[in-house]
Formats: structure tokens, sequence, C-alpha cells
């Protein structure tokens, strides 16, 4: 059972005491992914990492928030989650994660297969900033990434993406 919650470090040599800067040496922020897919998890881990961004992913919603609790754990400036997850649901996720302080500034990214209106409506009710669904660009991850990294205000979102990511996903403004 343990083995199913295994928390993946990627380029993490150390975690940091929560609000922590990034390593010294590194000017990028903590990326978190929340996603059942294993492979969904790989393509964002190594499309990220790639670009010099740490990564941490979890499999389910629950192993994550506990990882969040945890002292050690850093804050992460961008997650993205799924709505269909094992063991609690991903706006059930959001929620929760919006009512942490450690992740309540992140930059929050329902990433899913779901793209009805109220899907869209219920993330931004559970507290999304971006509602992106799949299948993604890797170009959209990382415009995404980009913006958390530059610590701008979550609601201009749109504003720094180029125009076909605009017309890709849908910021909420808050």
């Amino acid at each position: 059972m343990r083995a199913l919650h295994k928390i993946r470090l990627r380029h993490l040599s150390k975690l940091t005491p929560k609000g922590a800067d990034p390593e010294p040496g590194t000017s990028r922020p903590l990326v978190m992914v929340i996603d059942d897919s294993p492979t969904v998890r790989k393509i964002l881990e190594t499309t990220l990492a790639r670009e010099g961004y740490p990564v941490v992913s979890f499999a389910d919603g629950i192993t994550a928030l506990r990882w969040l609790r945890a002292p050690q754990a850093q804050c992460p400036r961008l997650i993205f989650l799924d709505l269909v997850l094992p063991g609690m649901p991903g706006l059930s996720v959001a929620r929760a994660l919006k009512k942490l302080p450690q992740a309540r500034e992140a930059l929050l990214v329902m990433l899913t297969r779901r793209a009805g209106l109220l899907d869209h409506l219920q993330g931004r009710l559970a507290g999304a900033d971006v509602y992106l669904t799949k299948p993604f660009k890797t170009q959209e991850i990382l415009s995404l990434a980009s913006h958390a990294s530059e610590g701008s205000d979550r609601n201009a979102v749109s504003s720094s993406g180029s125009s076909h990511l605009q017309q890709e996903y849908i910021p909420y403004g808050r």
C-alpha cells in the first residue's frame, strides 16, 4: 500500500521548510503535480525538469495534502491537479489546497479530460485559477510554469500567455 503513495522528487536534493526560497543556484519555483495517470505525471515531470523546474508529483490528493502539511515540505508556486482522483475527488483537493497557507498563493491549474461548462464552473468555485483540458500541449504547461516563476499576479494569467494559449485555457479572474 505504501508503494502506491510513493513521493517522487525531481531536482530537489533536500526538502526545505515551508515558505523557504528555492535552493541556492536554482531560480525556478517548485511545481506540484497531482494526477492518477503515471503517463501524465511523467510527461509533466519530464517537460518541467527539462526546463529546470523542481517537480514533486503524487498519484492522489490525500498524499499530496499530507506532504504539504509536513514540516519539511517546500511551498509550490504552481499546482497541476486532475479532477478525477482516487480516494478524494480533485474538487475536494482544490478546496483543501486553498485552505492551506502553504498552498493558498499557488497558481492552481485544473488539468483534466472533462471539458464541460459545468466542470469549468465547479473548478472555479473550488478555487482553480486556470482550467486546462487534456490532451494538452507542453508549450501550455511551460507557459503556465513561466508565469508562476515570474511571481506575477495570478489574475493576469491570460495576459502573459500567447494568443493561442488564451484560446486553449480559461483563466479565472478574482
